[in-house]
């Protein structure tokens, strides 16, 4: 790598790779101020990205970071954070090998050193697989066959505690009452079954007519604004008497803080911060861990809760699947199950106590 002033005053620096046929060819980037470890660094992912040599002699941890720099335009913000948290946990292990030596057992070693549960390990084997796969695809590695020895884990969600009870709601709201976003906040999720990302991201733009809500964006926790989490979570959904309520109040929230509070932007946004931009995940979440003591409270379960509610309303899984923007019914059908079960176990436990 060398370095080179611009007749603008910035820093050019440059460094070199190969091609498929071995043929060099330069690569740059330009900094305001003289950088060397920062430069080294951007360049070398760079390098891993725009390098096609096939190089045989590296390494499972340098194939990890080659795979995150070649997705990177073409995942979301929040999911390349996610795979650079995975890489990095995975090298913490020091437990890295050539390439050319993964096999079977490595792979199922390296994945026990990092997971604590089966759900953990199954996540963290399918990542690999995918860079993997694209190594074989590049030519890095002749055979992955060997893939198909290693199967997931048995992973049953247990969904005790994953949504609320009627009861265990009321006492929920009645925490929240003197907060009036927050009460409004919960009070909309439940109702309505959206994300927390989704209802975060909500502008009055998204208020349609005759009672219906456009849900075509979401707000990931580094605060980025982006297309929800899959095609099948874009959706338009009705709300009941009590959502668009809380929504027309929430509009009009917007405007009097506008006219009262100098400090205070109106956006447009629904749920915003106190300065009228976009709350973050973290706040809204640390809100609630601080001030909820009655259950032990998450945003996802309101999502399940209304799943629930639904359910018990006799409404056809397939209408709750597609409000709730699943891509098919079978996370829906899990919380069916389970109420399923647990309804027939309560009436068994009702017949076994009564006597005539």
């Amino acid at each position: 790598m060398w370095v080179e002033k611009s007749k603008s005053g910035k820093y050019v620096y440059r460094t070199r790779v190969k091609d498929v046929t071995g043929k060099i060819k330069r690569i740059s980037i330009t900094l305001e101020k003289k950088d060397k470890r920062l430069a080294t660094e951007i360049l070398r992912k760079k390098k891993l990205k725009e390098e096609t040599f096939v190089d045989l002699r590296i390494t499972f941890f340098t194939a990890l970071e080659m795979y995150l720099e070649r997705v990177k335009d073409e995942i979301k913000v929040s999911t390349y954070k996610l795979y650079e948290s995975r890489i990095s946990k995975t090298k913490r292990t020091n437990f890295d090998t050539p390439l050319l030596n993964v096999n079977s057992l490595y792979l199922d070693t390296l994945v026990k050193k990092i997971a604590v549960t089966n759900n953990s390990y199954n996540i963290y084997l399918k990542f690999f697989k995918r860079v993997l796969r694209m190594m074989y695809k590049l030519d890095y590695i002749e055979n992955i066959m060997w893939l198909d020895k290693l199967d997931l884990k048995e992973h049953k969600v247990n969904y005790d505690g994953k949504y609320f009870e009627k009861e265990q709601i009321e006492v929920i709201l009645k925490e929240v009452e003197n907060n009036q976003y927050y009460h409004d906040m919960i009070n909309f999720m439940i109702n309505s079954g959206l994300r927390i990302g989704e209802t975060l991201a909500l502008t009055e733009d998204d208020i349609l007519d005759n009672g219906t809500l456009n849900v075509d964006k979401n707000i990931d926790h580094y605060k980025n604004i982006s297309s929800p989490k899959t095609y099948d979570s874009k959706r338009v959904i009705s709300l009941n008497k009590k959502c668009q309520e809380i929504l027309k109040n929430r509009v009009e929230m917007n405007k009097i803080k506008s006219d009262m509070y100098s400090y205070y932007t109106d956006n447009g946004i629904l749920f915003p911060k106190a300065n009228g931009d976009y709350n973050s995940y973290s706040a809204v979440s640390k809100w609630t861990r601080d001030n909820i003591h009655s259950v032990k409270f998450t945003f996802h379960k309101t999502r399940h809760t209304h799943a629930s509610l639904c359910m018990d309303a006799d409404i056809p899984l397939e209408l709750i699947s597609a409000r709730l923007g699943h891509k098919g019914t079978e996370i829906t059908r899990a919380v069916y199950i389970h109420k399923t079960k647990k309804a027939k176990q309560k009436e068994l436990d009702i017949f076994r106590d009564i006597e005539f």
